[in-house]
């Protein structure tokens, strides 16, 4: 079934009944879900869902994310410093009529190429205070060819938003000049792009997205170094110098290598993912050498521990200016 708005033919909006009743968590759980696809998992960080869908702080995310799981709606794989893997829970898993009905849903609003997939990192809606109302409404208007008068569109979103806060997204978009409202009914203003960001300049959004990526950082610094990781100005530091098995400089495509590789770091050594970016196991690579060294460790994982413990090996230290080849002599010793 589908509805028509000024010419164009949307799907009907279904929600089934047994998604959450508060919106900020119905929300999340289609976000989350669209971004999955048809995958089985993805791994997502709370930071960027905060970025994307609450301006509160990543505590009001995790909250929601935990009664999603506690719901059965998702379920948590595995969490590690680059962010928490999430699948599909039971109620969603199995081929049910809420998995199904859910996944269109999703798909339609927040997949890959969905109604509103490209808008949802704009800080005006979640920062500026358009709010996802806001989001839908602007994704909905402008896929119309014309204007679409506000009863039809309160129609077909409905199932999704209240008449309220469809009269709210309405009344804020119009005061900052993103939407036009005439006798014909509603629509995006031509240049309706410049106006949003004009919104999001004049309101703070943009602001309040870099304070609080600049607080992200700060956070992810502090916690990287007191596990004796890499924080970011380490990395780049790090990937400046020529590369570790064959001496070539420095340059685009560097990479970030681990010795001895993190395959044994894991298995032989016992490394936690939080330490596997350990300073002292880490040092820079070309891309050429890695992907080679990679493959090679990939077909010889049934060796043993590679001795690193060497006399003839210079042992990686943090002062990265001397030119080590450390992988390079090792590896080649099997």
């Amino acid at each position: 079934m589908s509805f028509s708005l000024s010419g164009e033919r949307f799907p009907e909006l279904v929600v089934p009944s047994g998604l959450p009743k508060s919106s900020s968590e119905k929300i999340v759980l289609l976000v989350v879900r669209g971004l999955l696809g048809s995958g089985i998992e993805i791994r997502l960080s709370q930071r960027l869902l905060t970025t994307v869908l609450s301006r509160v702080g990543n505590e009001a995310v995790g909250r929601r994310l935990k009664g999603l799981v506690s719901a059965g709606l998702l379920v948590k794989v595995s969490s590690s410093s680059s962010g928490t893997v999430y699948g599909k829970g039971k109620r969603l898993a199995s081929r049910t009529r809420l998995g199904d009905e859910t996944a269109r849903l999703a798909k339609f609003l927040f997949g890959e190429g969905g109604l509103c997939s490209d808008l949802l990192e704009r800080s005006a809606f979640c920062h500026g205070k358009l709010n996802h109302s806001g989001l839908i409404v602007v994704g909905v208007l402008r896929r119309c060819p014309s204007a679409v008068s506000v009863p039809e569109l309160k129609a077909y979103l409905k199932p999704l938003l209240s008449p309220m806060r469809i009269n709210t997204a309405i009344k804020k978009l119009k005061l900052c000049g993103v939407i036009a409202v005439n006798s014909e009914g509603v629509c995006l203003v031509s240049d309706w792009e410049f106006f949003l960001h004009k919104y999001e300049l004049e309101s703070g959004a943009i602001d309040r997205v870099n304070a609080r990526n600049t607080k992200f950082e700060t956070q992810r610094d502090q916690y990287s170094r007191r596990l004796g990781r890499l924080n970011l100005a380490d990395y780049k530091y790090v990937v400046s110098a020529p590369c570790v098995a064959c001496g070539r400089p420095a340059g685009k495509g560097q990479e970030k290598e681990h010795f001895p590789p993190k395959f044994y770091l894991r298995r032989d050594l016992g490394f936690l993912e939080s330490a596997i970016d350990h300073w002292s196991v880490v040092s820079s690579i070309c891309r050429e050498c890695n992907d080679f060294y990679g493959a090679w460790v990939t077909k010889n994982r049934s060796l043993p521990l590679p001795t690193f413990l060497d006399p003839f090996v210079s042992l990686r230290c943090k002062k990265l200016d001397e030119d080590k080849r450390v992988l390079k002599l090792v590896l080649q010793r099997h």
